[in-house]
């Protein structure tokens, strides 16, 4: 009897460590892909790529170390270009937290319901902005074999005002990878959400592009002289299609 009793106990300790080893946010493989469309200046057209690289600390905690590369096409420069940085990340119970600003910022709240509100990133050395999310309604998402919960919240930002957005477990926001605000009105960020996929197998597209790296650039392509010639005209039915562009 004192065995069987030592085994039961034995597999719910196991059972406790794998909840709560259990990640629910930056799972290993974790790869996020948002737009990265600027047209104010300098004009911008491209993707920007987060991808989870490894653990690090940061703050004194034990972070995600998130790689983000931003790839595209300035019009400006007439050329590819592409940069990168670290974002960092962690989860404490049901809390993930993002650093900016040389501070950790909420992120979600795995366990906010209808009425909740927590404030995010925002440059409070420049100013004292009132920028919080607050959550309107809850739902679901079936992916696969895997039900993810959504969060309807309304994004409010003195400088700029109120909108609609969408948190899902796991996968993050719908308009922007990590919120922040700066006492700007113009202030840029990139989005919105393209693809999510880890190495659990779970993968999701929000279909806005065909392919999650894409660039809708001009390719470095530019057409001069474009003269265009068709003939006969007046015709009796058969036409010749004649185009004498340049390209440089």
């Amino acid at each position: 009897m004192k065995k069987i009793i030592f085994v039961l106990m034995m597999g719910m300790m196991l059972n406790s460590n794998i909840n709560l080893k259990a990640q629910t946010w930056a799972q290993p493989g974790a790869t996020w892909y948002y737009s990265a469309d600027y047209i104010e200046y300098p004009p911008f057209s491209g993707y920007d790529k987060f991808e989870k690289i490894g653990d690090t600390t940061v703050g004194g905690k034990m972070c995600d170390n998130i790689l983000e590369t931003i790839f595209g096409f300035n019009y400006a420069l007439n050329q590819f270009t592409s940069s990168s940085s670290n974002q960092f990340t962690y989860q404490s119970n049901d809390t993930v937290f993002y650093w900016t600003y040389n501070q950790f910022w909420i992120y979600a709240i795995y366990s906010a319901q209808v009425g909740d509100t927590w404030i995010f990133a925002q440059d409070t050395q420049s100013c004292q902005p009132q920028c919080y999310f607050l959550v309107d309604s809850l739902g679901q998402m079936i992916i696969g074999l895997d039900t993810l919960p959504i969060w309807y919240l309304t994004i409010y930002n003195d400088y700029i005002g109120s909108s609609s957005v969408v948190l899902i477990k796991k996968i993050g926001f719908d308009f922007t990878m990590f919120p922040n605000a700066e006492c700007v009105t113009d202030v840029f960020q990139w989005g919105p959400f393209r693809c999510y996929n880890d190495s659990s197998g779970l993968s999701y597209s929000s279909g806005i592009v065909s392919y999650c790296d894409s660039t809708t650039g001009i390719e470095n392509i530019l057409i001069s002289n474009n003269i265009i010639s068709l003939y006969p005209n007046p015709t009796s039915g058969i036409i010749t299609l004649s185009n004498n562009s340049q390209l440089s």
